[in-house]
């Protein structure tokens, strides 16, 4: 572990992508609740732009806990009621995220649904809710009742009333699908930027890539310079989305222990990895669980975090 002392400056609209000298070109919608933004940097992979983004509409249309038609949103009406088959590649997203539960010691959460949807944080029906109401949320959000039938690619949640919700989770994957689908079609290097989760595919010429992160006290600055290669750079923090309510903040990051938002030092947290959809995952368990748990899931997966705590102080993991 080392302590990063001196604080690194640089002006950014969002998060700052230094890099190539080809002319990129970019292609930005709204898509899975976010901005998305999609950088190529050659003219022939002009067409992949728009592949892109209709694969992550259909990423969106089988995820997605908002629209009634998904495959997560069936699995949700259906709790404690019948099991629903899925598509192959739903189903294994749903496995890898209830593994991924246990292994951060429960700071991801995928069975969170029922809470987030009572917090409601980043709608206009936000608000705070009653003890009674949390209380009841809370018996509803325990991954262990949450069943897997890997014969069938069916999933059966065991309480009515309980909803999956993987948007902690689903940018990350869907970049790293995208991402691949880019490879396959021959695109070199490409910037896939969703909502602030960055995924790199390919290396700029003779250097690597450099990704600023957003300072959580000031959006239109970077803290820290990520010197990265073909890697995926994800941040959760507080910051991003809240509710604010006779001067206290709400962030969306909700305990399953307490049903309110975590209380944590950490104003954000950065995983630089591989693999996208861990990468999400994880920012999520290192925000919520802080250094003791960044510590471990960094030598668990093998990937760089960096916390920074609301004392100014930035810590970064190596594995």
């Amino acid at each position: 572990m080392s302590i990063l002392a001196k604080r690194v400056l640089i002006v950014v609209l969002s998060i700052l992508i230094i890099s190539c000298s080809q002319e990129p070109i970019s292609e930005t919608q709204i898509v899975m609740g976010t901005s998305v933004t999609i950088t190529v940097y050659s003219k022939r992979d002009k067409g992949a732009l728009k592949e892109a983004f209709n694969t992550l509409y259909a990423i969106e249309r089988k995820l997605s806990a908002n629209l009634d038609s998904s495959q997560i949103s069936k699995v949700n009406v259906a709790s404690g009621k019948n099991k629903v088959s899925l598509d192959r590649d739903v189903y294994a997203l749903i496995k890898r995220a209830i593994e991924l539960n246990k292994e951060t010691e429960g700071y991801f959460n995928p069975a969170i649904g029922a809470l987030t949807d009572l917090w409601s944080i980043g709608k206009e029906s936000a608000r705070v809710p009653s003890q009674e109401e949390i209380e009841e949320a809370l018996l509803l959000v325990n991954c262990d009742d949450v069943l897997l039938y890997e014969d069938e690619g069916a999933v059966f949640l065991k309480k009515e009333g309980m909803k999956l919700d993987l948007g902690a989770i689903a940018k990350g994957y869907a970049a790293d699908i995208i991402k691949e689908e880019m490879r396959a079609k021959g695109v070199e290097r490409a910037v896939i930027n969703l909502g602030g989760n960055i995924t790199l595919l390919g290396n700029p010429e003779d250097r690597l890539w450099n990704i600023g992160i957003t300072d959580p006290n000031n959006p239109n600055d970077c803290f820290y310079v990520v010197e990265c290669s073909e890697e995926s750079v994800v941040t959760s923090g507080g910051y991003q989305r809240y509710l604010e309510i006779d001067g206290v903040r709400y962030h969306h990051i909700l305990s399953d222990k307490t049903g309110f938002p975590y209380t944590t030092n950490v104003l954000s947290a950065t995983i630089v990895s591989k693999d996208g959809t861990i990468a999400d995952a994880l920012s999520t368990a290192c925000f919520a669980g802080s250094a003791s748990i960044a510590e471990k899931l960094s030598k668990l997966f093998g990937v760089r975090i960096i916390l920074y705590l609301d004392s100014g102080e930035i810590i970064s993991f190596e594995p």
